[in-house]
């Protein structure tokens, strides 16, 4: 089972439960960041200093779309977001993975506050 069906199945198996706010690890979401592009894109992205705009990956930019709709569905935040208050360097996995983290922690806190 690949990791991105093992975390499919975590989440799953939180809900049944009744769990809705999964935590998540720095690399799961790596993981679920590389499974997604490659969903996306058949390009298997394994190193997590790449950055997904490096033009040797050739990634479309317009694969872009797909991939942030995937993952906002995914972790239920907006992957857009992160594109205004960080540069292009946000874009290498394990920058990504940080600055979701940081985003879904924003979003649960915003959550049980209201």
């Amino acid at each position: 089972m690949g990791c991105y069906a093992a975390l499919r199945e975590t989440q799953m198996l939180f809900k049944l439960r009744g769990e809705e706010n999964v935590k998540y690890e720095k690399n799961d979401v790596i993981n679920l960041i590389q499974d997604t592009v490659f969903k996306v894109t058949q390009i298997r992205v394994t190193s997590t200093e790449i950055n997904l705009l490096d033009t040797s990956l050739d990634i479309r930019p317009s694969d872009f779309i797909y991939i942030f709709n995937l993952l906002e569905q995914e972790l239920k935040v907006s992957v857009t977001d992160l594109l205004i208050n960080h540069s292009y360097r946000v874009m290498e996995i394990n920058s990504l993975s940080k600055a979701l983290l940081e985003l879904i922690k924003t979003n649960e806190s915003c959550t049980i506050q209201t």
